[in-house]
């Protein structure tokens, strides 16, 4: 648990962590840096968690993290020794439960609110969103990239109001006294949700949706749905989701008393809930504007008017959707939930648009699903209009992880590729194959689709794929992580042009 000055005591985290401190040399009451877990990058003050992987070995590296100038080393016991002068070895039975129950000690004692975010698509795009929003009245903070797992979202926990954002808003005053964390929960196997729930304690928690991803070890979207519900097992005050029956039908048959179970839909809903409504579209890259009234339990009813989303498609307005309406739970205005939503820019492999010289590039290479790439296609035909691009090329990765149904996705995915009105395909990964059978048995022409295979060596795809990619073209890349399609993307342009969120 860090102080407000952003530094964490070390024998607070000895103790929360069950460990056993060791120290040969002067003794440092508090650390002002991060727990790490690369000893590579460990810089001065920060904490390192010596882990066992199934490709590495953390324990190797305690002595180089000290020589970095860690103040303390978190590691398995009798595997490691205290520095001859500076430094703290806290030995543990397990670094990972170690810190998990760190973690939950510091949510309970950390006196803030957590809001928690999970759903098959959009996790981390309303993640940043809220955290645009709060940020308006709140000291805010949030998952940093994707640490949203079971060690990710410790890590999360326990780097949160750190040194440098505590330095950085010193003596900037906030309309509200509170502080909020917003964390991005995901999760690939059964059980995972209530373990990383136990530790975040969500007071307010998101479904964005329930879809195929992970299909392969969650089963089908039934039991998703009873998966993902379990972010709101511990306290949780209130939970939005998008109306999704099976939810609603998870949702009854739990037991999580005190929980409120509030819709956020397009359609007119009983109870609690927010509607969509007086949706514009126009054909600037803030795509969809539009209103969101919200009912509470006791029928009283809040509007939250002309509000923009910030990158296209009908996902955008969902995402943005959801971010107000934490807003309005929180105590947000209208004005500061519409600044807070304005300020989304999309980082790193997540819905980037580049403009490539005279061709622009449309970035997801992070992670894909059904859902995802039907969003990263409809934001594909938008900005074609937008910035007047005279073909469509797709190239698209193996969506992994979907178990059974595979071979069925992908061949749905392949027949929408004509209606989508997509000039040149290209597929990548063993999957993807069946992304071209449906799209020939759709009818699209069999000399614009060229399929690879994992194997394939990608700088001979990526010289092929440039080779037929013309000036005035608009071109996707979307795949699952694993694929590695950013491999393929020859950056030479001007930057992002900062969009988006559909994944």
């Amino acid at each position: 648990m860090r102080d407000e000055h952003g530094r964490i005591d070390i024998r607070w985290l000895s103790d929360a962590c069950g460990g056993t401190i060791s120290c040969k040399g002067e003794f440092p009451e508090q650390a002002v840096g991060e727990l790490v877990i690369d000893s590579r990058v460990v810089k001065k003050g920060d904490i390192f968690v010596a882990l066992r992987g199934e490709n590495e070995n953390g324990e190797k590296y305690c002595g180089a993290a000290f020589e970095n100038g860690a103040s303390a080393v978190i590691c398995r016991r009798g595997a490691a020794e205290a520095p001859a002068s500076g430094g703290v070895l806290i030995e543990v039975d397990d670094p990972l439960a170690a810190i998990q129950r760190a973690a939950r000690a510091s949510r309970l004692q950390g006196g803030y609110k957590v809001i928690g975010i999970t759903g098959s698509v959009g996790k981390t795009t309303v993640k940043e969103l809220c955290i645009g929003v709060l940020s308006r009245r709140y000291l805010t903070d949030g998952t940093r990239g994707n640490l949203n797992n079971a060690l990710g979202l410790p890590l999360s926990i326990l780097n949160a109001f750190g040194e440098k954002m505590m330095h950085d808003f010193a003596g900037k005053r906030y309309r509200g006294k509170e502080r909020y964390l917003v964390l991005e929960m995901g999760i690939s196997v059964p059980g995972e949700m209530e373990l990383l729930a136990d530790i975040a304690r969500p007071d307010l928690a998101v479904i964005t949706n329930i879809g195929d991803m992970h299909a392969q070890t969650l089963g089908d979207r039934d039991n998703t749905a009873r998966e993902k519900l379990k972010i709101a097992a511990y306290g949780c005050h209130a939970l939005l989701f998008d109306g999704d029956e099976r939810i609603k039908r998870a949702a009854c048959a739990s037991y999580y008393r005190g929980v409120r179970f509030i819709t956020v839909s397009h359609r007119l809903a009983e109870g609690e809930h927010a509607l969509i409504k007086n949706v514009r579209h126009s054909d600037s890259v803030a795509d969809g504007g539009f209103d969101l009234e919200y009912t509470d339990q006791n029928g009283k009813t809040l509007e939250f008017l002309r509000i923009t989303a910030p990158f296209a498609g009908e996902h955008a307005i969902n995402d943005s959707a959801y971010a107000s309406l934490i807003g309005a739970l929180c105590g947000v205005s209208n004005s500061e939930v519409i600044r807070g939503i304005s300020l989304y820019r999309a980082e790193g492999m997540r819905q980037r648009l580049v403009r490539d010289g005279k061709i622009y590039r449309l970035i997801d290479c992070y992670n894909s699903g059904p859902a995802s790439v039907t969003a990263a296609l409809s934001a594909l035909e938008i900005y074609a209009a937008r910035y007047g691009c005279k073909r469509k090329v797709a190239v698209l990765g193996s969506m992994l992880e979907l178990g059974e149904i595979s071979e069925s996705e992908h061949m749905k995915l392949g027949k929408q590729l004509c209606s989508r009105g997509i000039g040149l395909v290209f597929t990548v990964g063993d999957d993807a194959k069946w992304i071209v059978t449906g799209a020939r048995e759709a009818g699209f022409p069999a000399e614009n689709i060229v399929s690879y295979c994992s194997g394939d060596d990608f700088e001979k795809i990526r010289e092929q794929i440039e080779s037929n990619i013309f000036e005035g073209d608009i071109v996707l890349y979307k795949g699952s992580r694993g694929v590695g399609l950013e491999r393929l993307i020859p950056i030479k342009g001007q930057g992002s042009l900062g969009f988006d969120g559909y994944g």
